[in-house]
């Protein structure tokens, strides 16, 4: 929507900031209902200036952070192939070594297939904590997808291994209250 960008050869991202209040007790449909409002809301929004937008949330800034993004999610769809006046592009992966955001999910899907990776700001996190974060996204994925009317509060976000762990943790058998421990 930059008449001065209309000549230029590039790709250029919109980055459209969405928060969302999360009621224990929506359903994940329920969710993504307020999201099919929400979203198209806020790309009405698109146009207003990064600069300001900034300005009005530097009381709630961190010093070391992106001004506005902590978390960047993308969806992207790989399946089409875009033309410009004649011109072939398809997606090239890069190894990119240096995470603009302190966590970016980028979704992508190819045909049938909806692929996840995930880039993330090294001072912050440890691979074997992001590598959780995705065994647990697979788990919530799996659960929100499986029961979509279920209770937010009521979703399973824990693996089968870690229910073992805490079943047997807190396995401590049968005392009466007379009993010293």
């Amino acid at each position: 929507n930059h008449d001065a960008l209309e000549d230029q050869l590039g790709f250029y991202a919109t980055l459209v900031p969405l928060k969302a209040a999360i009621n224990q007790s929506d359903t994940f449909n329920t969710l993504l209902q307020e999201d099919k409002r929400t979203i198209p809301d806020a790309f009405e929004n698109q146009d207003y200036s990064f600069e300001q937008l900034a300005g009005k949330l530097s009381e709630f800034r961190r010093d070391n952070g992106n001004p506005i993004f902590d978390v960047v999610v993308v969806y992207e769809d790989a399946s089409s192939k875009s033309q410009v006046k004649g011109i072939d592009m398809s997606r090239i992966d890069l190894d990119n070594q240096t995470s603009k955001y302190d966590l970016t999910l980028l979704f992508l899907r190819n045909a049938d297939q909806l692929s996840l990776s995930i880039e993330y700001n090294t001072e912050i996190f440890v691979q074997a904590r992001i590598e959780r974060l995705f065994e647990l996204f697979g788990v919530l994925s799996t659960e929100l997808l499986s029961f979509p009317e279920k209770q937010i509060d009521e979703v399973n976000v824990v693996t089968t291994a870690d229910r073992k762990i805490i079943t047997d943790f807190n396995n401590t058998g049968n005392y009466r209250y007379t009993q010293s421990v």
